[in-house]
């Protein structure tokens, strides 16, 4: 069993009722919450879960990790992860408090996860996640209780009213009266909050997704297939009221979108929102697949642009550190659709975005698809391919060879991104490029080689 548990986004694999410490499993998660307890050093926790079968039993081994260290446990029900970490101040009492969403946010069903979340949902380090491993891996197997402490059932939050009241702020007292908005919200955790927020902005909303569906099945930011098969058939894709279709994630920390633009289905993504979000600042951070269409027209504008690693935690330290430094750098991003606005939260807000986006779109009188015109991006590719277990190709120097010599065969034509994913058992080749055709043959030759390579090396 391997002592890392903490990925890109928190602690997350399939899930296994009767698994042992270290999967994904009651017990687990019984353990971290006992070890984030300690770790904090908080009186308090907020939890909350998404819609997944698992949710249930995962959530109630964490508050009674939590309890059995004497906190208090605020449980909100099925919420949102940035409904989560909003929450954490606002119910945190003498000795502070910290967040537990229980999700694997954009994965399958059978999936779940453990998210640790400072006031603000701002997320640890991974100085932080390692500590928190060894404390678990120190307690893994003991249920020992240092006093009993009490739950809560939260009724109400204040995240809807202070959000809704801080979109009217910003844009006016019904912002999106006569537009119409659809909605795919994953059959998430966000069903009952991003709804709620269009409508009392003044939005007509279609919710697309369907009570009782399984969570990102064939739907929602990660797999954008049920909103265009509803910007296919709905009669008035092109209608100057009808903005287009926004989709949260599972958890709801993530938001995309889909229009119709010249008779053709094409996708909103991160890289169109942050330009909005840019507009007006000294600078933006953006992770390493930030778009070079985004980031030249940026510069062409005069607002300067900070590449970071991948990871919405990455984004938010590169912004802390501007602030420390006197900058008044306070937004950033992934193409993924993972936004944030420190002023607002410190990680990703689905919910939040996807209004403010809306909204400030509908303050220019335009549509999505004017949004998709303004905004030239190089094309792109993404090919995952999948891993044997116990095969490092990451580190493997044949393969390091090859993307290193494609990439400089192809340099200021086609730029590469090679990873391995730190939420699946995938290695991930992203490339762009202004050349199509190039961009294509690129990508087809390295997944190629690597996938040749994982071939090879699990033989051995």
């Amino acid at each position: 069993m391997t002592k890392t548990l903490f990925g890109t986004d928190g602690v997350r694999g399939l899930y296994k009722q009767h698994g042992v410490p270290g999967e994904i499993c009651p017990p687990t998660f019984y353990g971290l919450a006992a070890a984030c307890a300690e770790f904090s050093g908080a009186d308090t926790v907020v939890l909350g879960r998404d819609t997944r079968v698992s949710g249930g039993d995962l959530a109630d081994a964490a508050m009674r990790g939590a309890y059995d260290q004497g906190l208090k446990v605020y449980d909100l029900g099925i919420a949102p992860t940035p409904v989560i970490g909003a929450s954490v101040e606002r119910l945190s009492s003498e000795e502070g408090a910290f967040g537990i969403s229980i999700t694997a946010s954009h994965n399958p069903e059978e999936y779940n996860g453990f998210k640790f979340l400072w006031p603000k949902g701002l997320k640890p380090s991974e100085a932080e996640a390692r500590v928190i491993e060894d404390m678990f891996w120190g307690m893994a197997g003991s249920s020992r209780s240092k006093q009993n402490g009490k739950y809560f059932d939260v009724v109400s939050i204040p995240y809807l009213t202070e959000t809704i009241d801080k979109l009217k702020s910003a844009f006016g007292e019904r912002p999106l009266a006569d537009k119409t908005i659809a909605l795919d919200t994953a059959n998430g955790a966000a069903a009952n909050y991003t709804s709620l927020i269009f409508k009392a902005l003044g939005a007509r909303v279609i919710h697309i997704d369907k009570p009782g569906g399984k969570i990102n099945d064939g739907c929602g930011a990660n797999d954008l297939a049920l909103a265009t098969r509803f910007i296919e058939q709905y009669s008035e894709a092109s209608d100057k009221d009808f903005l287009g279709v926004l989709a949260n994630d599972g958890d709801g920390d993530r938001v995309m979108g889909v229009c119709k633009v010249d008779g053709k289905i094409v996708k909103i993504t991160g890289n169109h929102i942050m330009y909005y979000l840019a507009q007006g600042q000294p600078g933006i951070v953006g992770t390493d697949y930030t778009n070079s269409g985004l980031v030249k027209k940026l510069r062409e504008e005069n607002i300067a642009f900070e590449y970071c690693e991948n990871g919405d935690s990455n984004v938010t330290e590169a912004l802390i550190i501007k602030q420390q430094e006197g900058r008044q750098w306070t937004r950033g991003g992934e193409f993924t659709g993972h936004l944030i606005d420190t002023d607002h939260l410190m990680s990703g807000d689905g919910v939040y975005m996807a209004a403010w986006f809306a909204c400030k779109v509908a303050s220019l009188d335009e549509t999505f698809a004017n949004v998709y015109k303004e905004l030239p991006l190089w094309h792109e590719k993404m090919q995952n391919i999948k891993l044997v277990p116990g095969i490092e190709i990451a580190n493997d120097p044949e393969t390091i060879s090859f993307i290193n010599d494609t990439a400089k065969s192809v340099a200021g034509v086609v730029r590469i991104h090679t990873r391995g994913s730190g939420t699946e058992p995938v290695y991930r080749i992203w490339a762009e490029s202004a050349v199509e055709r190039k961009l294509n043959e690129t990508v087809n030759k390295l997944s190629a080689f690597i996938t040749s390579r994982v071939g090879v090396l699990s033989q051995k």
